[in-house]
């Protein structure tokens, strides 16, 4: 982050940074100031969820700013320490010390995992990682970026890295001038070697330049060419832009919008997607802009995997045309506008909270390039350093921008991910240690820097923790959600209940085969819920639930099936019962989850046999009798298709019935025709149960019966019709079973076909107690199956119903999700969610099962199930605002329980219980707190939230160490030779960094850098003289520099590093949202100048190949090109 300026400058000194912060706009679009100006009075509630699956949040820092030790182990000084030493910050501060993180990195990394940061953004500092700019790398340089990139890793925070961010060694400034000599190409291209090379396996994400100019090629080039086939990584450039507005509504403002979009956005972007400037900037520029030579377009052209923008504040522009009637103009006068700041008038120094312009920006981007991929680098609110700890301003500032963000999103911007700066308080480029971006506060005063939370890091942690939802205006909890929506949690009889042989109890068909498969354990025990039900009941009203689901024992109720009903057992659910209404819980009752009396399976077979039809009537009709008047939410099956299937047809659950070849170790049952005759009668007794319930209690209780299947949901494998038609099929088989006849009547027509006569059949007067016979409809849903056609199977002369279905199910696995552990698809929700509404007339239905299985003994921080409920409720509220009849939502399961087929190996539980305690003592996990807030992400799970710095302002430690000064004032940029020091360089930097980064920028802000170092003379290296210096030329030179080492280092990252490094690449502006100051044509125009010259300067090359044209046409502008330079 360079300068975030908000209040009005009063003093010369402030003046000269409003023009530098004017001068770093990047963005400009065509807008009126009408629309400009909309603000809606509606807002708009999200959270994590809302956004795409590989969205990451994060926050960043650059290394000058953050690391310190700048004197130690042999850094080298660069041009950030020259600067900074000579006197002319407002506190006299300098980098040397900043926050110590080159000592506190372990500390820092913590405060990360705390605030719960999926990645941080930081600079790697080239005069820490090769102290002389070229040549030698230096080993505790490079052990510290190693010992950094692994903490992040350690801790599953993604290293997002950046090259260059405004910290170039001093000793390349002094040997050729640095950013003006084009032999910085090479340098910084062998240098953006080093990184990919040492640092490439680790960082996926790699920026070249941050806030650039076009140095930055070279590194591009090389990571596309030699690294990124192996490392599977990414690189970009990075700019800072701003959205621009015309200040009036006349046409010169209009033209001059036009004209600002060319020049702040288009000098940088045009080039990096067409290959060229601008053609006005190249027009107002004339022969001052450099000129690509055919190979160097082609090069620039296309040279990154995503662009990284800063953004923070809104522009107006004017029209200022009697700029071109000066003999000497810099690259504002080029343009002809005037920039004219929007303040907040609050607190001195805050920045205007305009989130509209970032979304603008980003629709800009969609429009005009070809919506390449997007990461926000930086985003945050300018306070005063001692200011409260209580910043209101910031939550605010940032819940408004990630909202933006969210609505760019949703419109169709492919934004990847989020980072707010700044991590930490540190040194700031312009304003030392006087102004804050932090989310925590850093005692500069004392020795040992401790670090404090503001509360927008409290706020950040608990939106990416889950804790909370945001609005458009700040922050909200669970109201998107309908009034009667209800939140709860589920358990079952055999499974949580444990006293198997006390009271009266008789075994159940799930006691006999657990107790036959040892290894698995048993339910004998279990959670002793029998006895501890209170205290679980407790446990619920203090996380919230709004209703409990569990199962009654049939055998604990009826213990011989049927007959006399048993006292203890009827006791223990009135109990239980009564202790959850007390508590304002509602109680929601399975009738039948997988445990039949084993008297009844010994006796008739149980559910092969149309007798379970009268005795499971009988047994429920004891279950309305007793409970009724407190019970509301029946349910008559659970998961009848696992049953069916798993009992009957592959042998995993009781009764274990199965025949070879379908099942394992089958010693009884038919897979060819059992499961269909279990299902049959299965859909009969609830047909049977519900008839009973609606004529005979309904009226007088008032509740509700349904029905529950376990849900799949089914992708097509590829594209091919035979896939997607087999998708159909397997939805036929495994929803459509046994839905079909509850919505229709009658079973699927293809399961008739293909099953025939094994398939029983209803009578007219079955099918007619069957439809309908529903109040709702229970779904257990947790992943996704992929479909492909497979015709061999029904050539088979014996199938089972997974034959007959004619499929092939295929479960995929995702890289990076623990072993185990089941994949975040959440979408499938939604899915399956439409695909009720669509094809079953949208019946009221209850989420009765969703949760994510780990480990039983994983941490009680067990984030992986906190982002997969909250990832699968906020695909739930998709479906509710869709118009989806969803009731409720159950998270499976309250306590780790026994489970049917992991005994107590697995867990999906949000209390964690000790089997080894002889109290079985219960601990809260951290997914305990969702439920009753459901407030976690609707931006996806691999969006990233994280932090940066950059090393000169927060490394300190600028003479240790070997670190040498960056450079000095100088003639850096002319000479091409830094080019191949670059190259060096970065050779290092990907080398010894390879096993921990996987996220490089090349060029930190480079329009900034170009503009502030070369233009007016602010930043290092502070090229002036009157009144432009040598700003007529210089800047563009730079800037071409920049893309040329960019595309360099691009290309050494993808040839050599990324194939087997796996990362990202990428090059940073700095980037506000440019709007025309008024409607007036010329306000328009000047905007897309303004764009074409702040952004499209970089980014055209990188993605056109070539500058605007209005950049290479502005008379005395670019001399060379890439098609005539070198």
């Amino acid at each position: 982050m360079l300068l975030r300026i908000s209040s009005p400058c009063s003093t010369y000194f402030q003046f000269l940074l409003l023009q530098l912060h004017v001068a770093v706009a990047v963005l400009v679009v065509v807008v009126v100031s009408l629309i400009s100006h909309v603000h809606s009075d509606n807002t708009f509630t999200f959270s994590r969820n809302d956004f795409p699956p590989n969205f990451v949040f994060g926050s960043g820092t650059s290394a000058y700013q953050v690391e310190g030790a700048a004197a130690e182990d042999g850094r080298t000084p660069s041009v950030w320490d020259t600067f900074a030493h000579s006197g002319r910050l407002r506190d006299k501060s300098n980098g040397d010390v900043a926050c110590d993180q080159y000592h506190k990195y372990k500390e820092d990394v913590q405060l990360m995992v705390d605030t719960g940061l999926e990645a941080y953004r930081f600079s790697i500092s080239w005069s820490r990682l090769i102290p002389n700019g070229k040549g030698p790398v230096n080993p505790k340089g490079l052990q510290y970026y190693n010992n950094l990139i692994d903490e992040l890793i350690r801790h599953g925070i993604q290293p997002y890295v950046t090259l260059f961010h405004f910290d170039l060694p001093q000793a390349l400034e002094d040997d050729y001038g640095g950013w003006l000599s084009e032999k910085i190409v090479d340098d910084f291209t062998a240098y953006a070697d080093v990184c990919f090379k040492e640092f490439g396996d680790r960082v996926s994400h790699w920026t070249t330049i941050n806030e650039p100019n076009s140095v930055a090629l070279g590194a591009v080039r090389l990571y596309k060419n030699k690294y990124q086939a192996k490392q599977k990584g990414f690189i970009c450039l990075n700019i800072f832009t701003y959205w621009l507005i015309p200040l009036t509504n006349s046409v010169k403002d209009a033209k001059a919008t036009q004209r600002a979009s060319d020049l702040f956005m288009g000098w940088f972007i045009n080039p990096l997607v067409f290959g060229d400037y601008p053609k006005t900037l190249k027009k107002r520029a004339g022969s001052k802009i450099p000129t690509f030579t055919p190979q160097q377009s082609e090069l620039v052209k296309g040279s990154f995997d995503f662009l990284g923008l800063n953004h923070y504040m809104t522009m107006q522009i004017a029209d200022d045309s009697n700029s071109l009637k000066l003999e000497e103009k810099d690259v504002y006068k080029d343009m002809e506008v005037k920039r004219i700041d929007s303040w907040n008038g609050g607190s001195y120094g805050e920045i205007h909270l305009d989130p509209l312009g970032l979304e603008l920006v980003l629709e800009h981007f969609k429009q005009v390039y070809d919506n390449p991929p997007i990461f926000i680098h930086e985003n945050g609110q300018r306070t005063l350093h001692n200011a409260s700890l209580y910043d209101t301003s910031r939550v605010e500032y940032l819940a408004g921008f990630i909202g933006s963000i969210l609505s760019a999103i949703r419109n169709g911007s492919d934004v990847r991910g989020y980072f707010s700066w700044s991590f930490l308080d540190l040194f700031e480029l312009i304003e030392g240690k006087e102004a804050s971006y932090g989310l925590y506060n850093v005692d500069f005063n004392d020795p040992d820097l401790k670090r404090q939370p503001k509360l927008s890091a409290h706020w950040y942690s608990d939106f990416l923790m889950g804790r909370r939802n945001i609005t458009s205006e700040g922050i909200n909890s669970r109201n998107d959600f309908p009034p009667h929506f209800v939140f709860g949690a589920g358990t079952s009889a055999y499974q949580v209940e444990g006293a198997a042989n006390e009271d009266g109890r008789t075994p159940s068909i799930w006691d006999t085969i657990a107790h036959t498969e040892i290894s698995t354990g048993t339910g004998d025990r279990a959670c002793d819920q029998y006895h501890k039900y209170k205290e679980d009941v407790q446990l619920m009203a203090e996380t919230g639930l709004d209703a409990y689901r569990f199962s009654i024992s049939w055998s604990r109720l009826v213990p011989n099936g049927r007959g006399p009903v048993n006292p203890k057992g009827l006791q223990y659910y009135n109990n239980l019962i009564n202790e959850l209404i007390s508590q304002g819980i509602e109680p929601h009752v399975t009738l039948f989850h997988y445990d039949l009396p084993q008297a009844l399976e010994d006796e008739y077979g149980g559910w092969l046999s149309r007798k379970i039809v009268k005795d499971f009537t009988a047994y429920a009709d004891v279950c309305f009798r007793e409970f009724g008047d407190r019970v509301a939410h029946w349910t008559t099956i659970n998961e009848a298709n696992i049953f069916a299937l798993g009992g009957y047809d592959n042998g995993t659950v009781p009764p274990k019935h199965c025949s070879a070849p379908f099942g394992l170790n089958c010693t009884i049952g038919d897979s060819t025709t059992e499961p269909y005759i279990a299902a049959h009668n299965i859909l009969l007794a609830h047909a049977s149960v519900a008839r009973l319930y609606k004529r005979t209690y309904q009226i007088s209780q008032h509740g509700l019966i349904g029905f529950n299947v376990f849900l799949y949901w089914f992708v097509p494998f590829t594209n091919k019709t035979e896939d997607v038609i087999a998708t159909q099929r397997a939805n036929a088989f495994f929803i459509g079973w046994f839905i079909d006849p509850l919505v229709f009547g009658t079973y699927p027509d293809i399961m008739k076909k293909n099953a025939g006569s094994r398939l029983p059949t209803f009578t007219c007067y079955e099918s007619h107690q069957v439809k309908g016979s529903y109040d709702f409809i229970g779904l257990n849903h947790y992943e996704t199956v992929y479909v492909k056609h497979d015709p061999n199977s029904l050539k088979n002369s014996l199938r089972d119903p997974a034959a007959d279905q004619a499929t092939q199910l295929i479960f995929k696995r995702v890289a990076g999700v623990p072993a185990g552990e089941l994949p975040i698809n959440a979408a499938g929700m939604q899915g399956s969610l439409e695909y009720f509404k669509n094809n079953y007339g949208n019946p009221p239905i209850y989420i009765h099962e969703n949760g994510q299985k780990t480990s039983r003994n994983i941490s009680l921080n067990d984030i992986t199930r906190v982002n997969y409920l909250d990832a699968y409720i906020g695909s739930l509220l998709n479906a509710l605002r869709n118009g989806s009849a969803v009731r409720g939502y159950f998270v499976w399961s309250f306590l780790d329980l026994y489970e049917l087929l992991g005994g107590y190996d697995t867990s999906y539980g949000i209390y964690y219980v000790d089997f080894e305690d002889p109290d079985l003592k219960r601990y809260a996990r951290l997914s305990a707190k969702c439920p009753s807030t459901y407030s976690k992400d609707d931006f996806p799970p691999t969006f990233i939230f994280g932090s940066g710095t950059s090393a000169y302002q927060v490394e300190g430690a600028a003479a240790e160490d070997g670190r040498i000064p960056s450079e000095k004032i100088g003639n850096l940029a002319y000479n091409h030779t830094l080019r191949s020091s670059i190259m060096i360089y970065l050779r290092e930097d990907f080398t010894a960094f390879a096993n921990g980064v996987f996220h490089w920028t090349t060029l930190n802000e480079a329009n900034v850098f170009v503009l502030g170092g070369y233009n007016i003379g602010l930043l290092p290296p502070k090229r002036c003289s009157a009144p432009f210096g040598n700003s007529t030329s210089e800047p563009y030179i730079v800037a071409h520099n920049c893309l040329l080492a960019h595309a360099s280092t691009f290309r050494l990252y993808k040839t050599k590093y990324q194939d087997n490094q796996h990362g990202f690449i990428g090059l940073n502006i700095f980037l506000y949202w440019l709007v025309p100051l008024t409607n007036r044509t010329e306000d328009v125009i000047a905007t897309q100048r303004a764009n074409d010259f702040y952004v499209g300067w970089f980014i055209d090359p990188l993605v056109f190949g070539d500058y605007p044209n209005i950049v290479k046409k502005r008379p005395g502008g670019i001399k060379n090109s890439f098609f005539h330079s070198t």
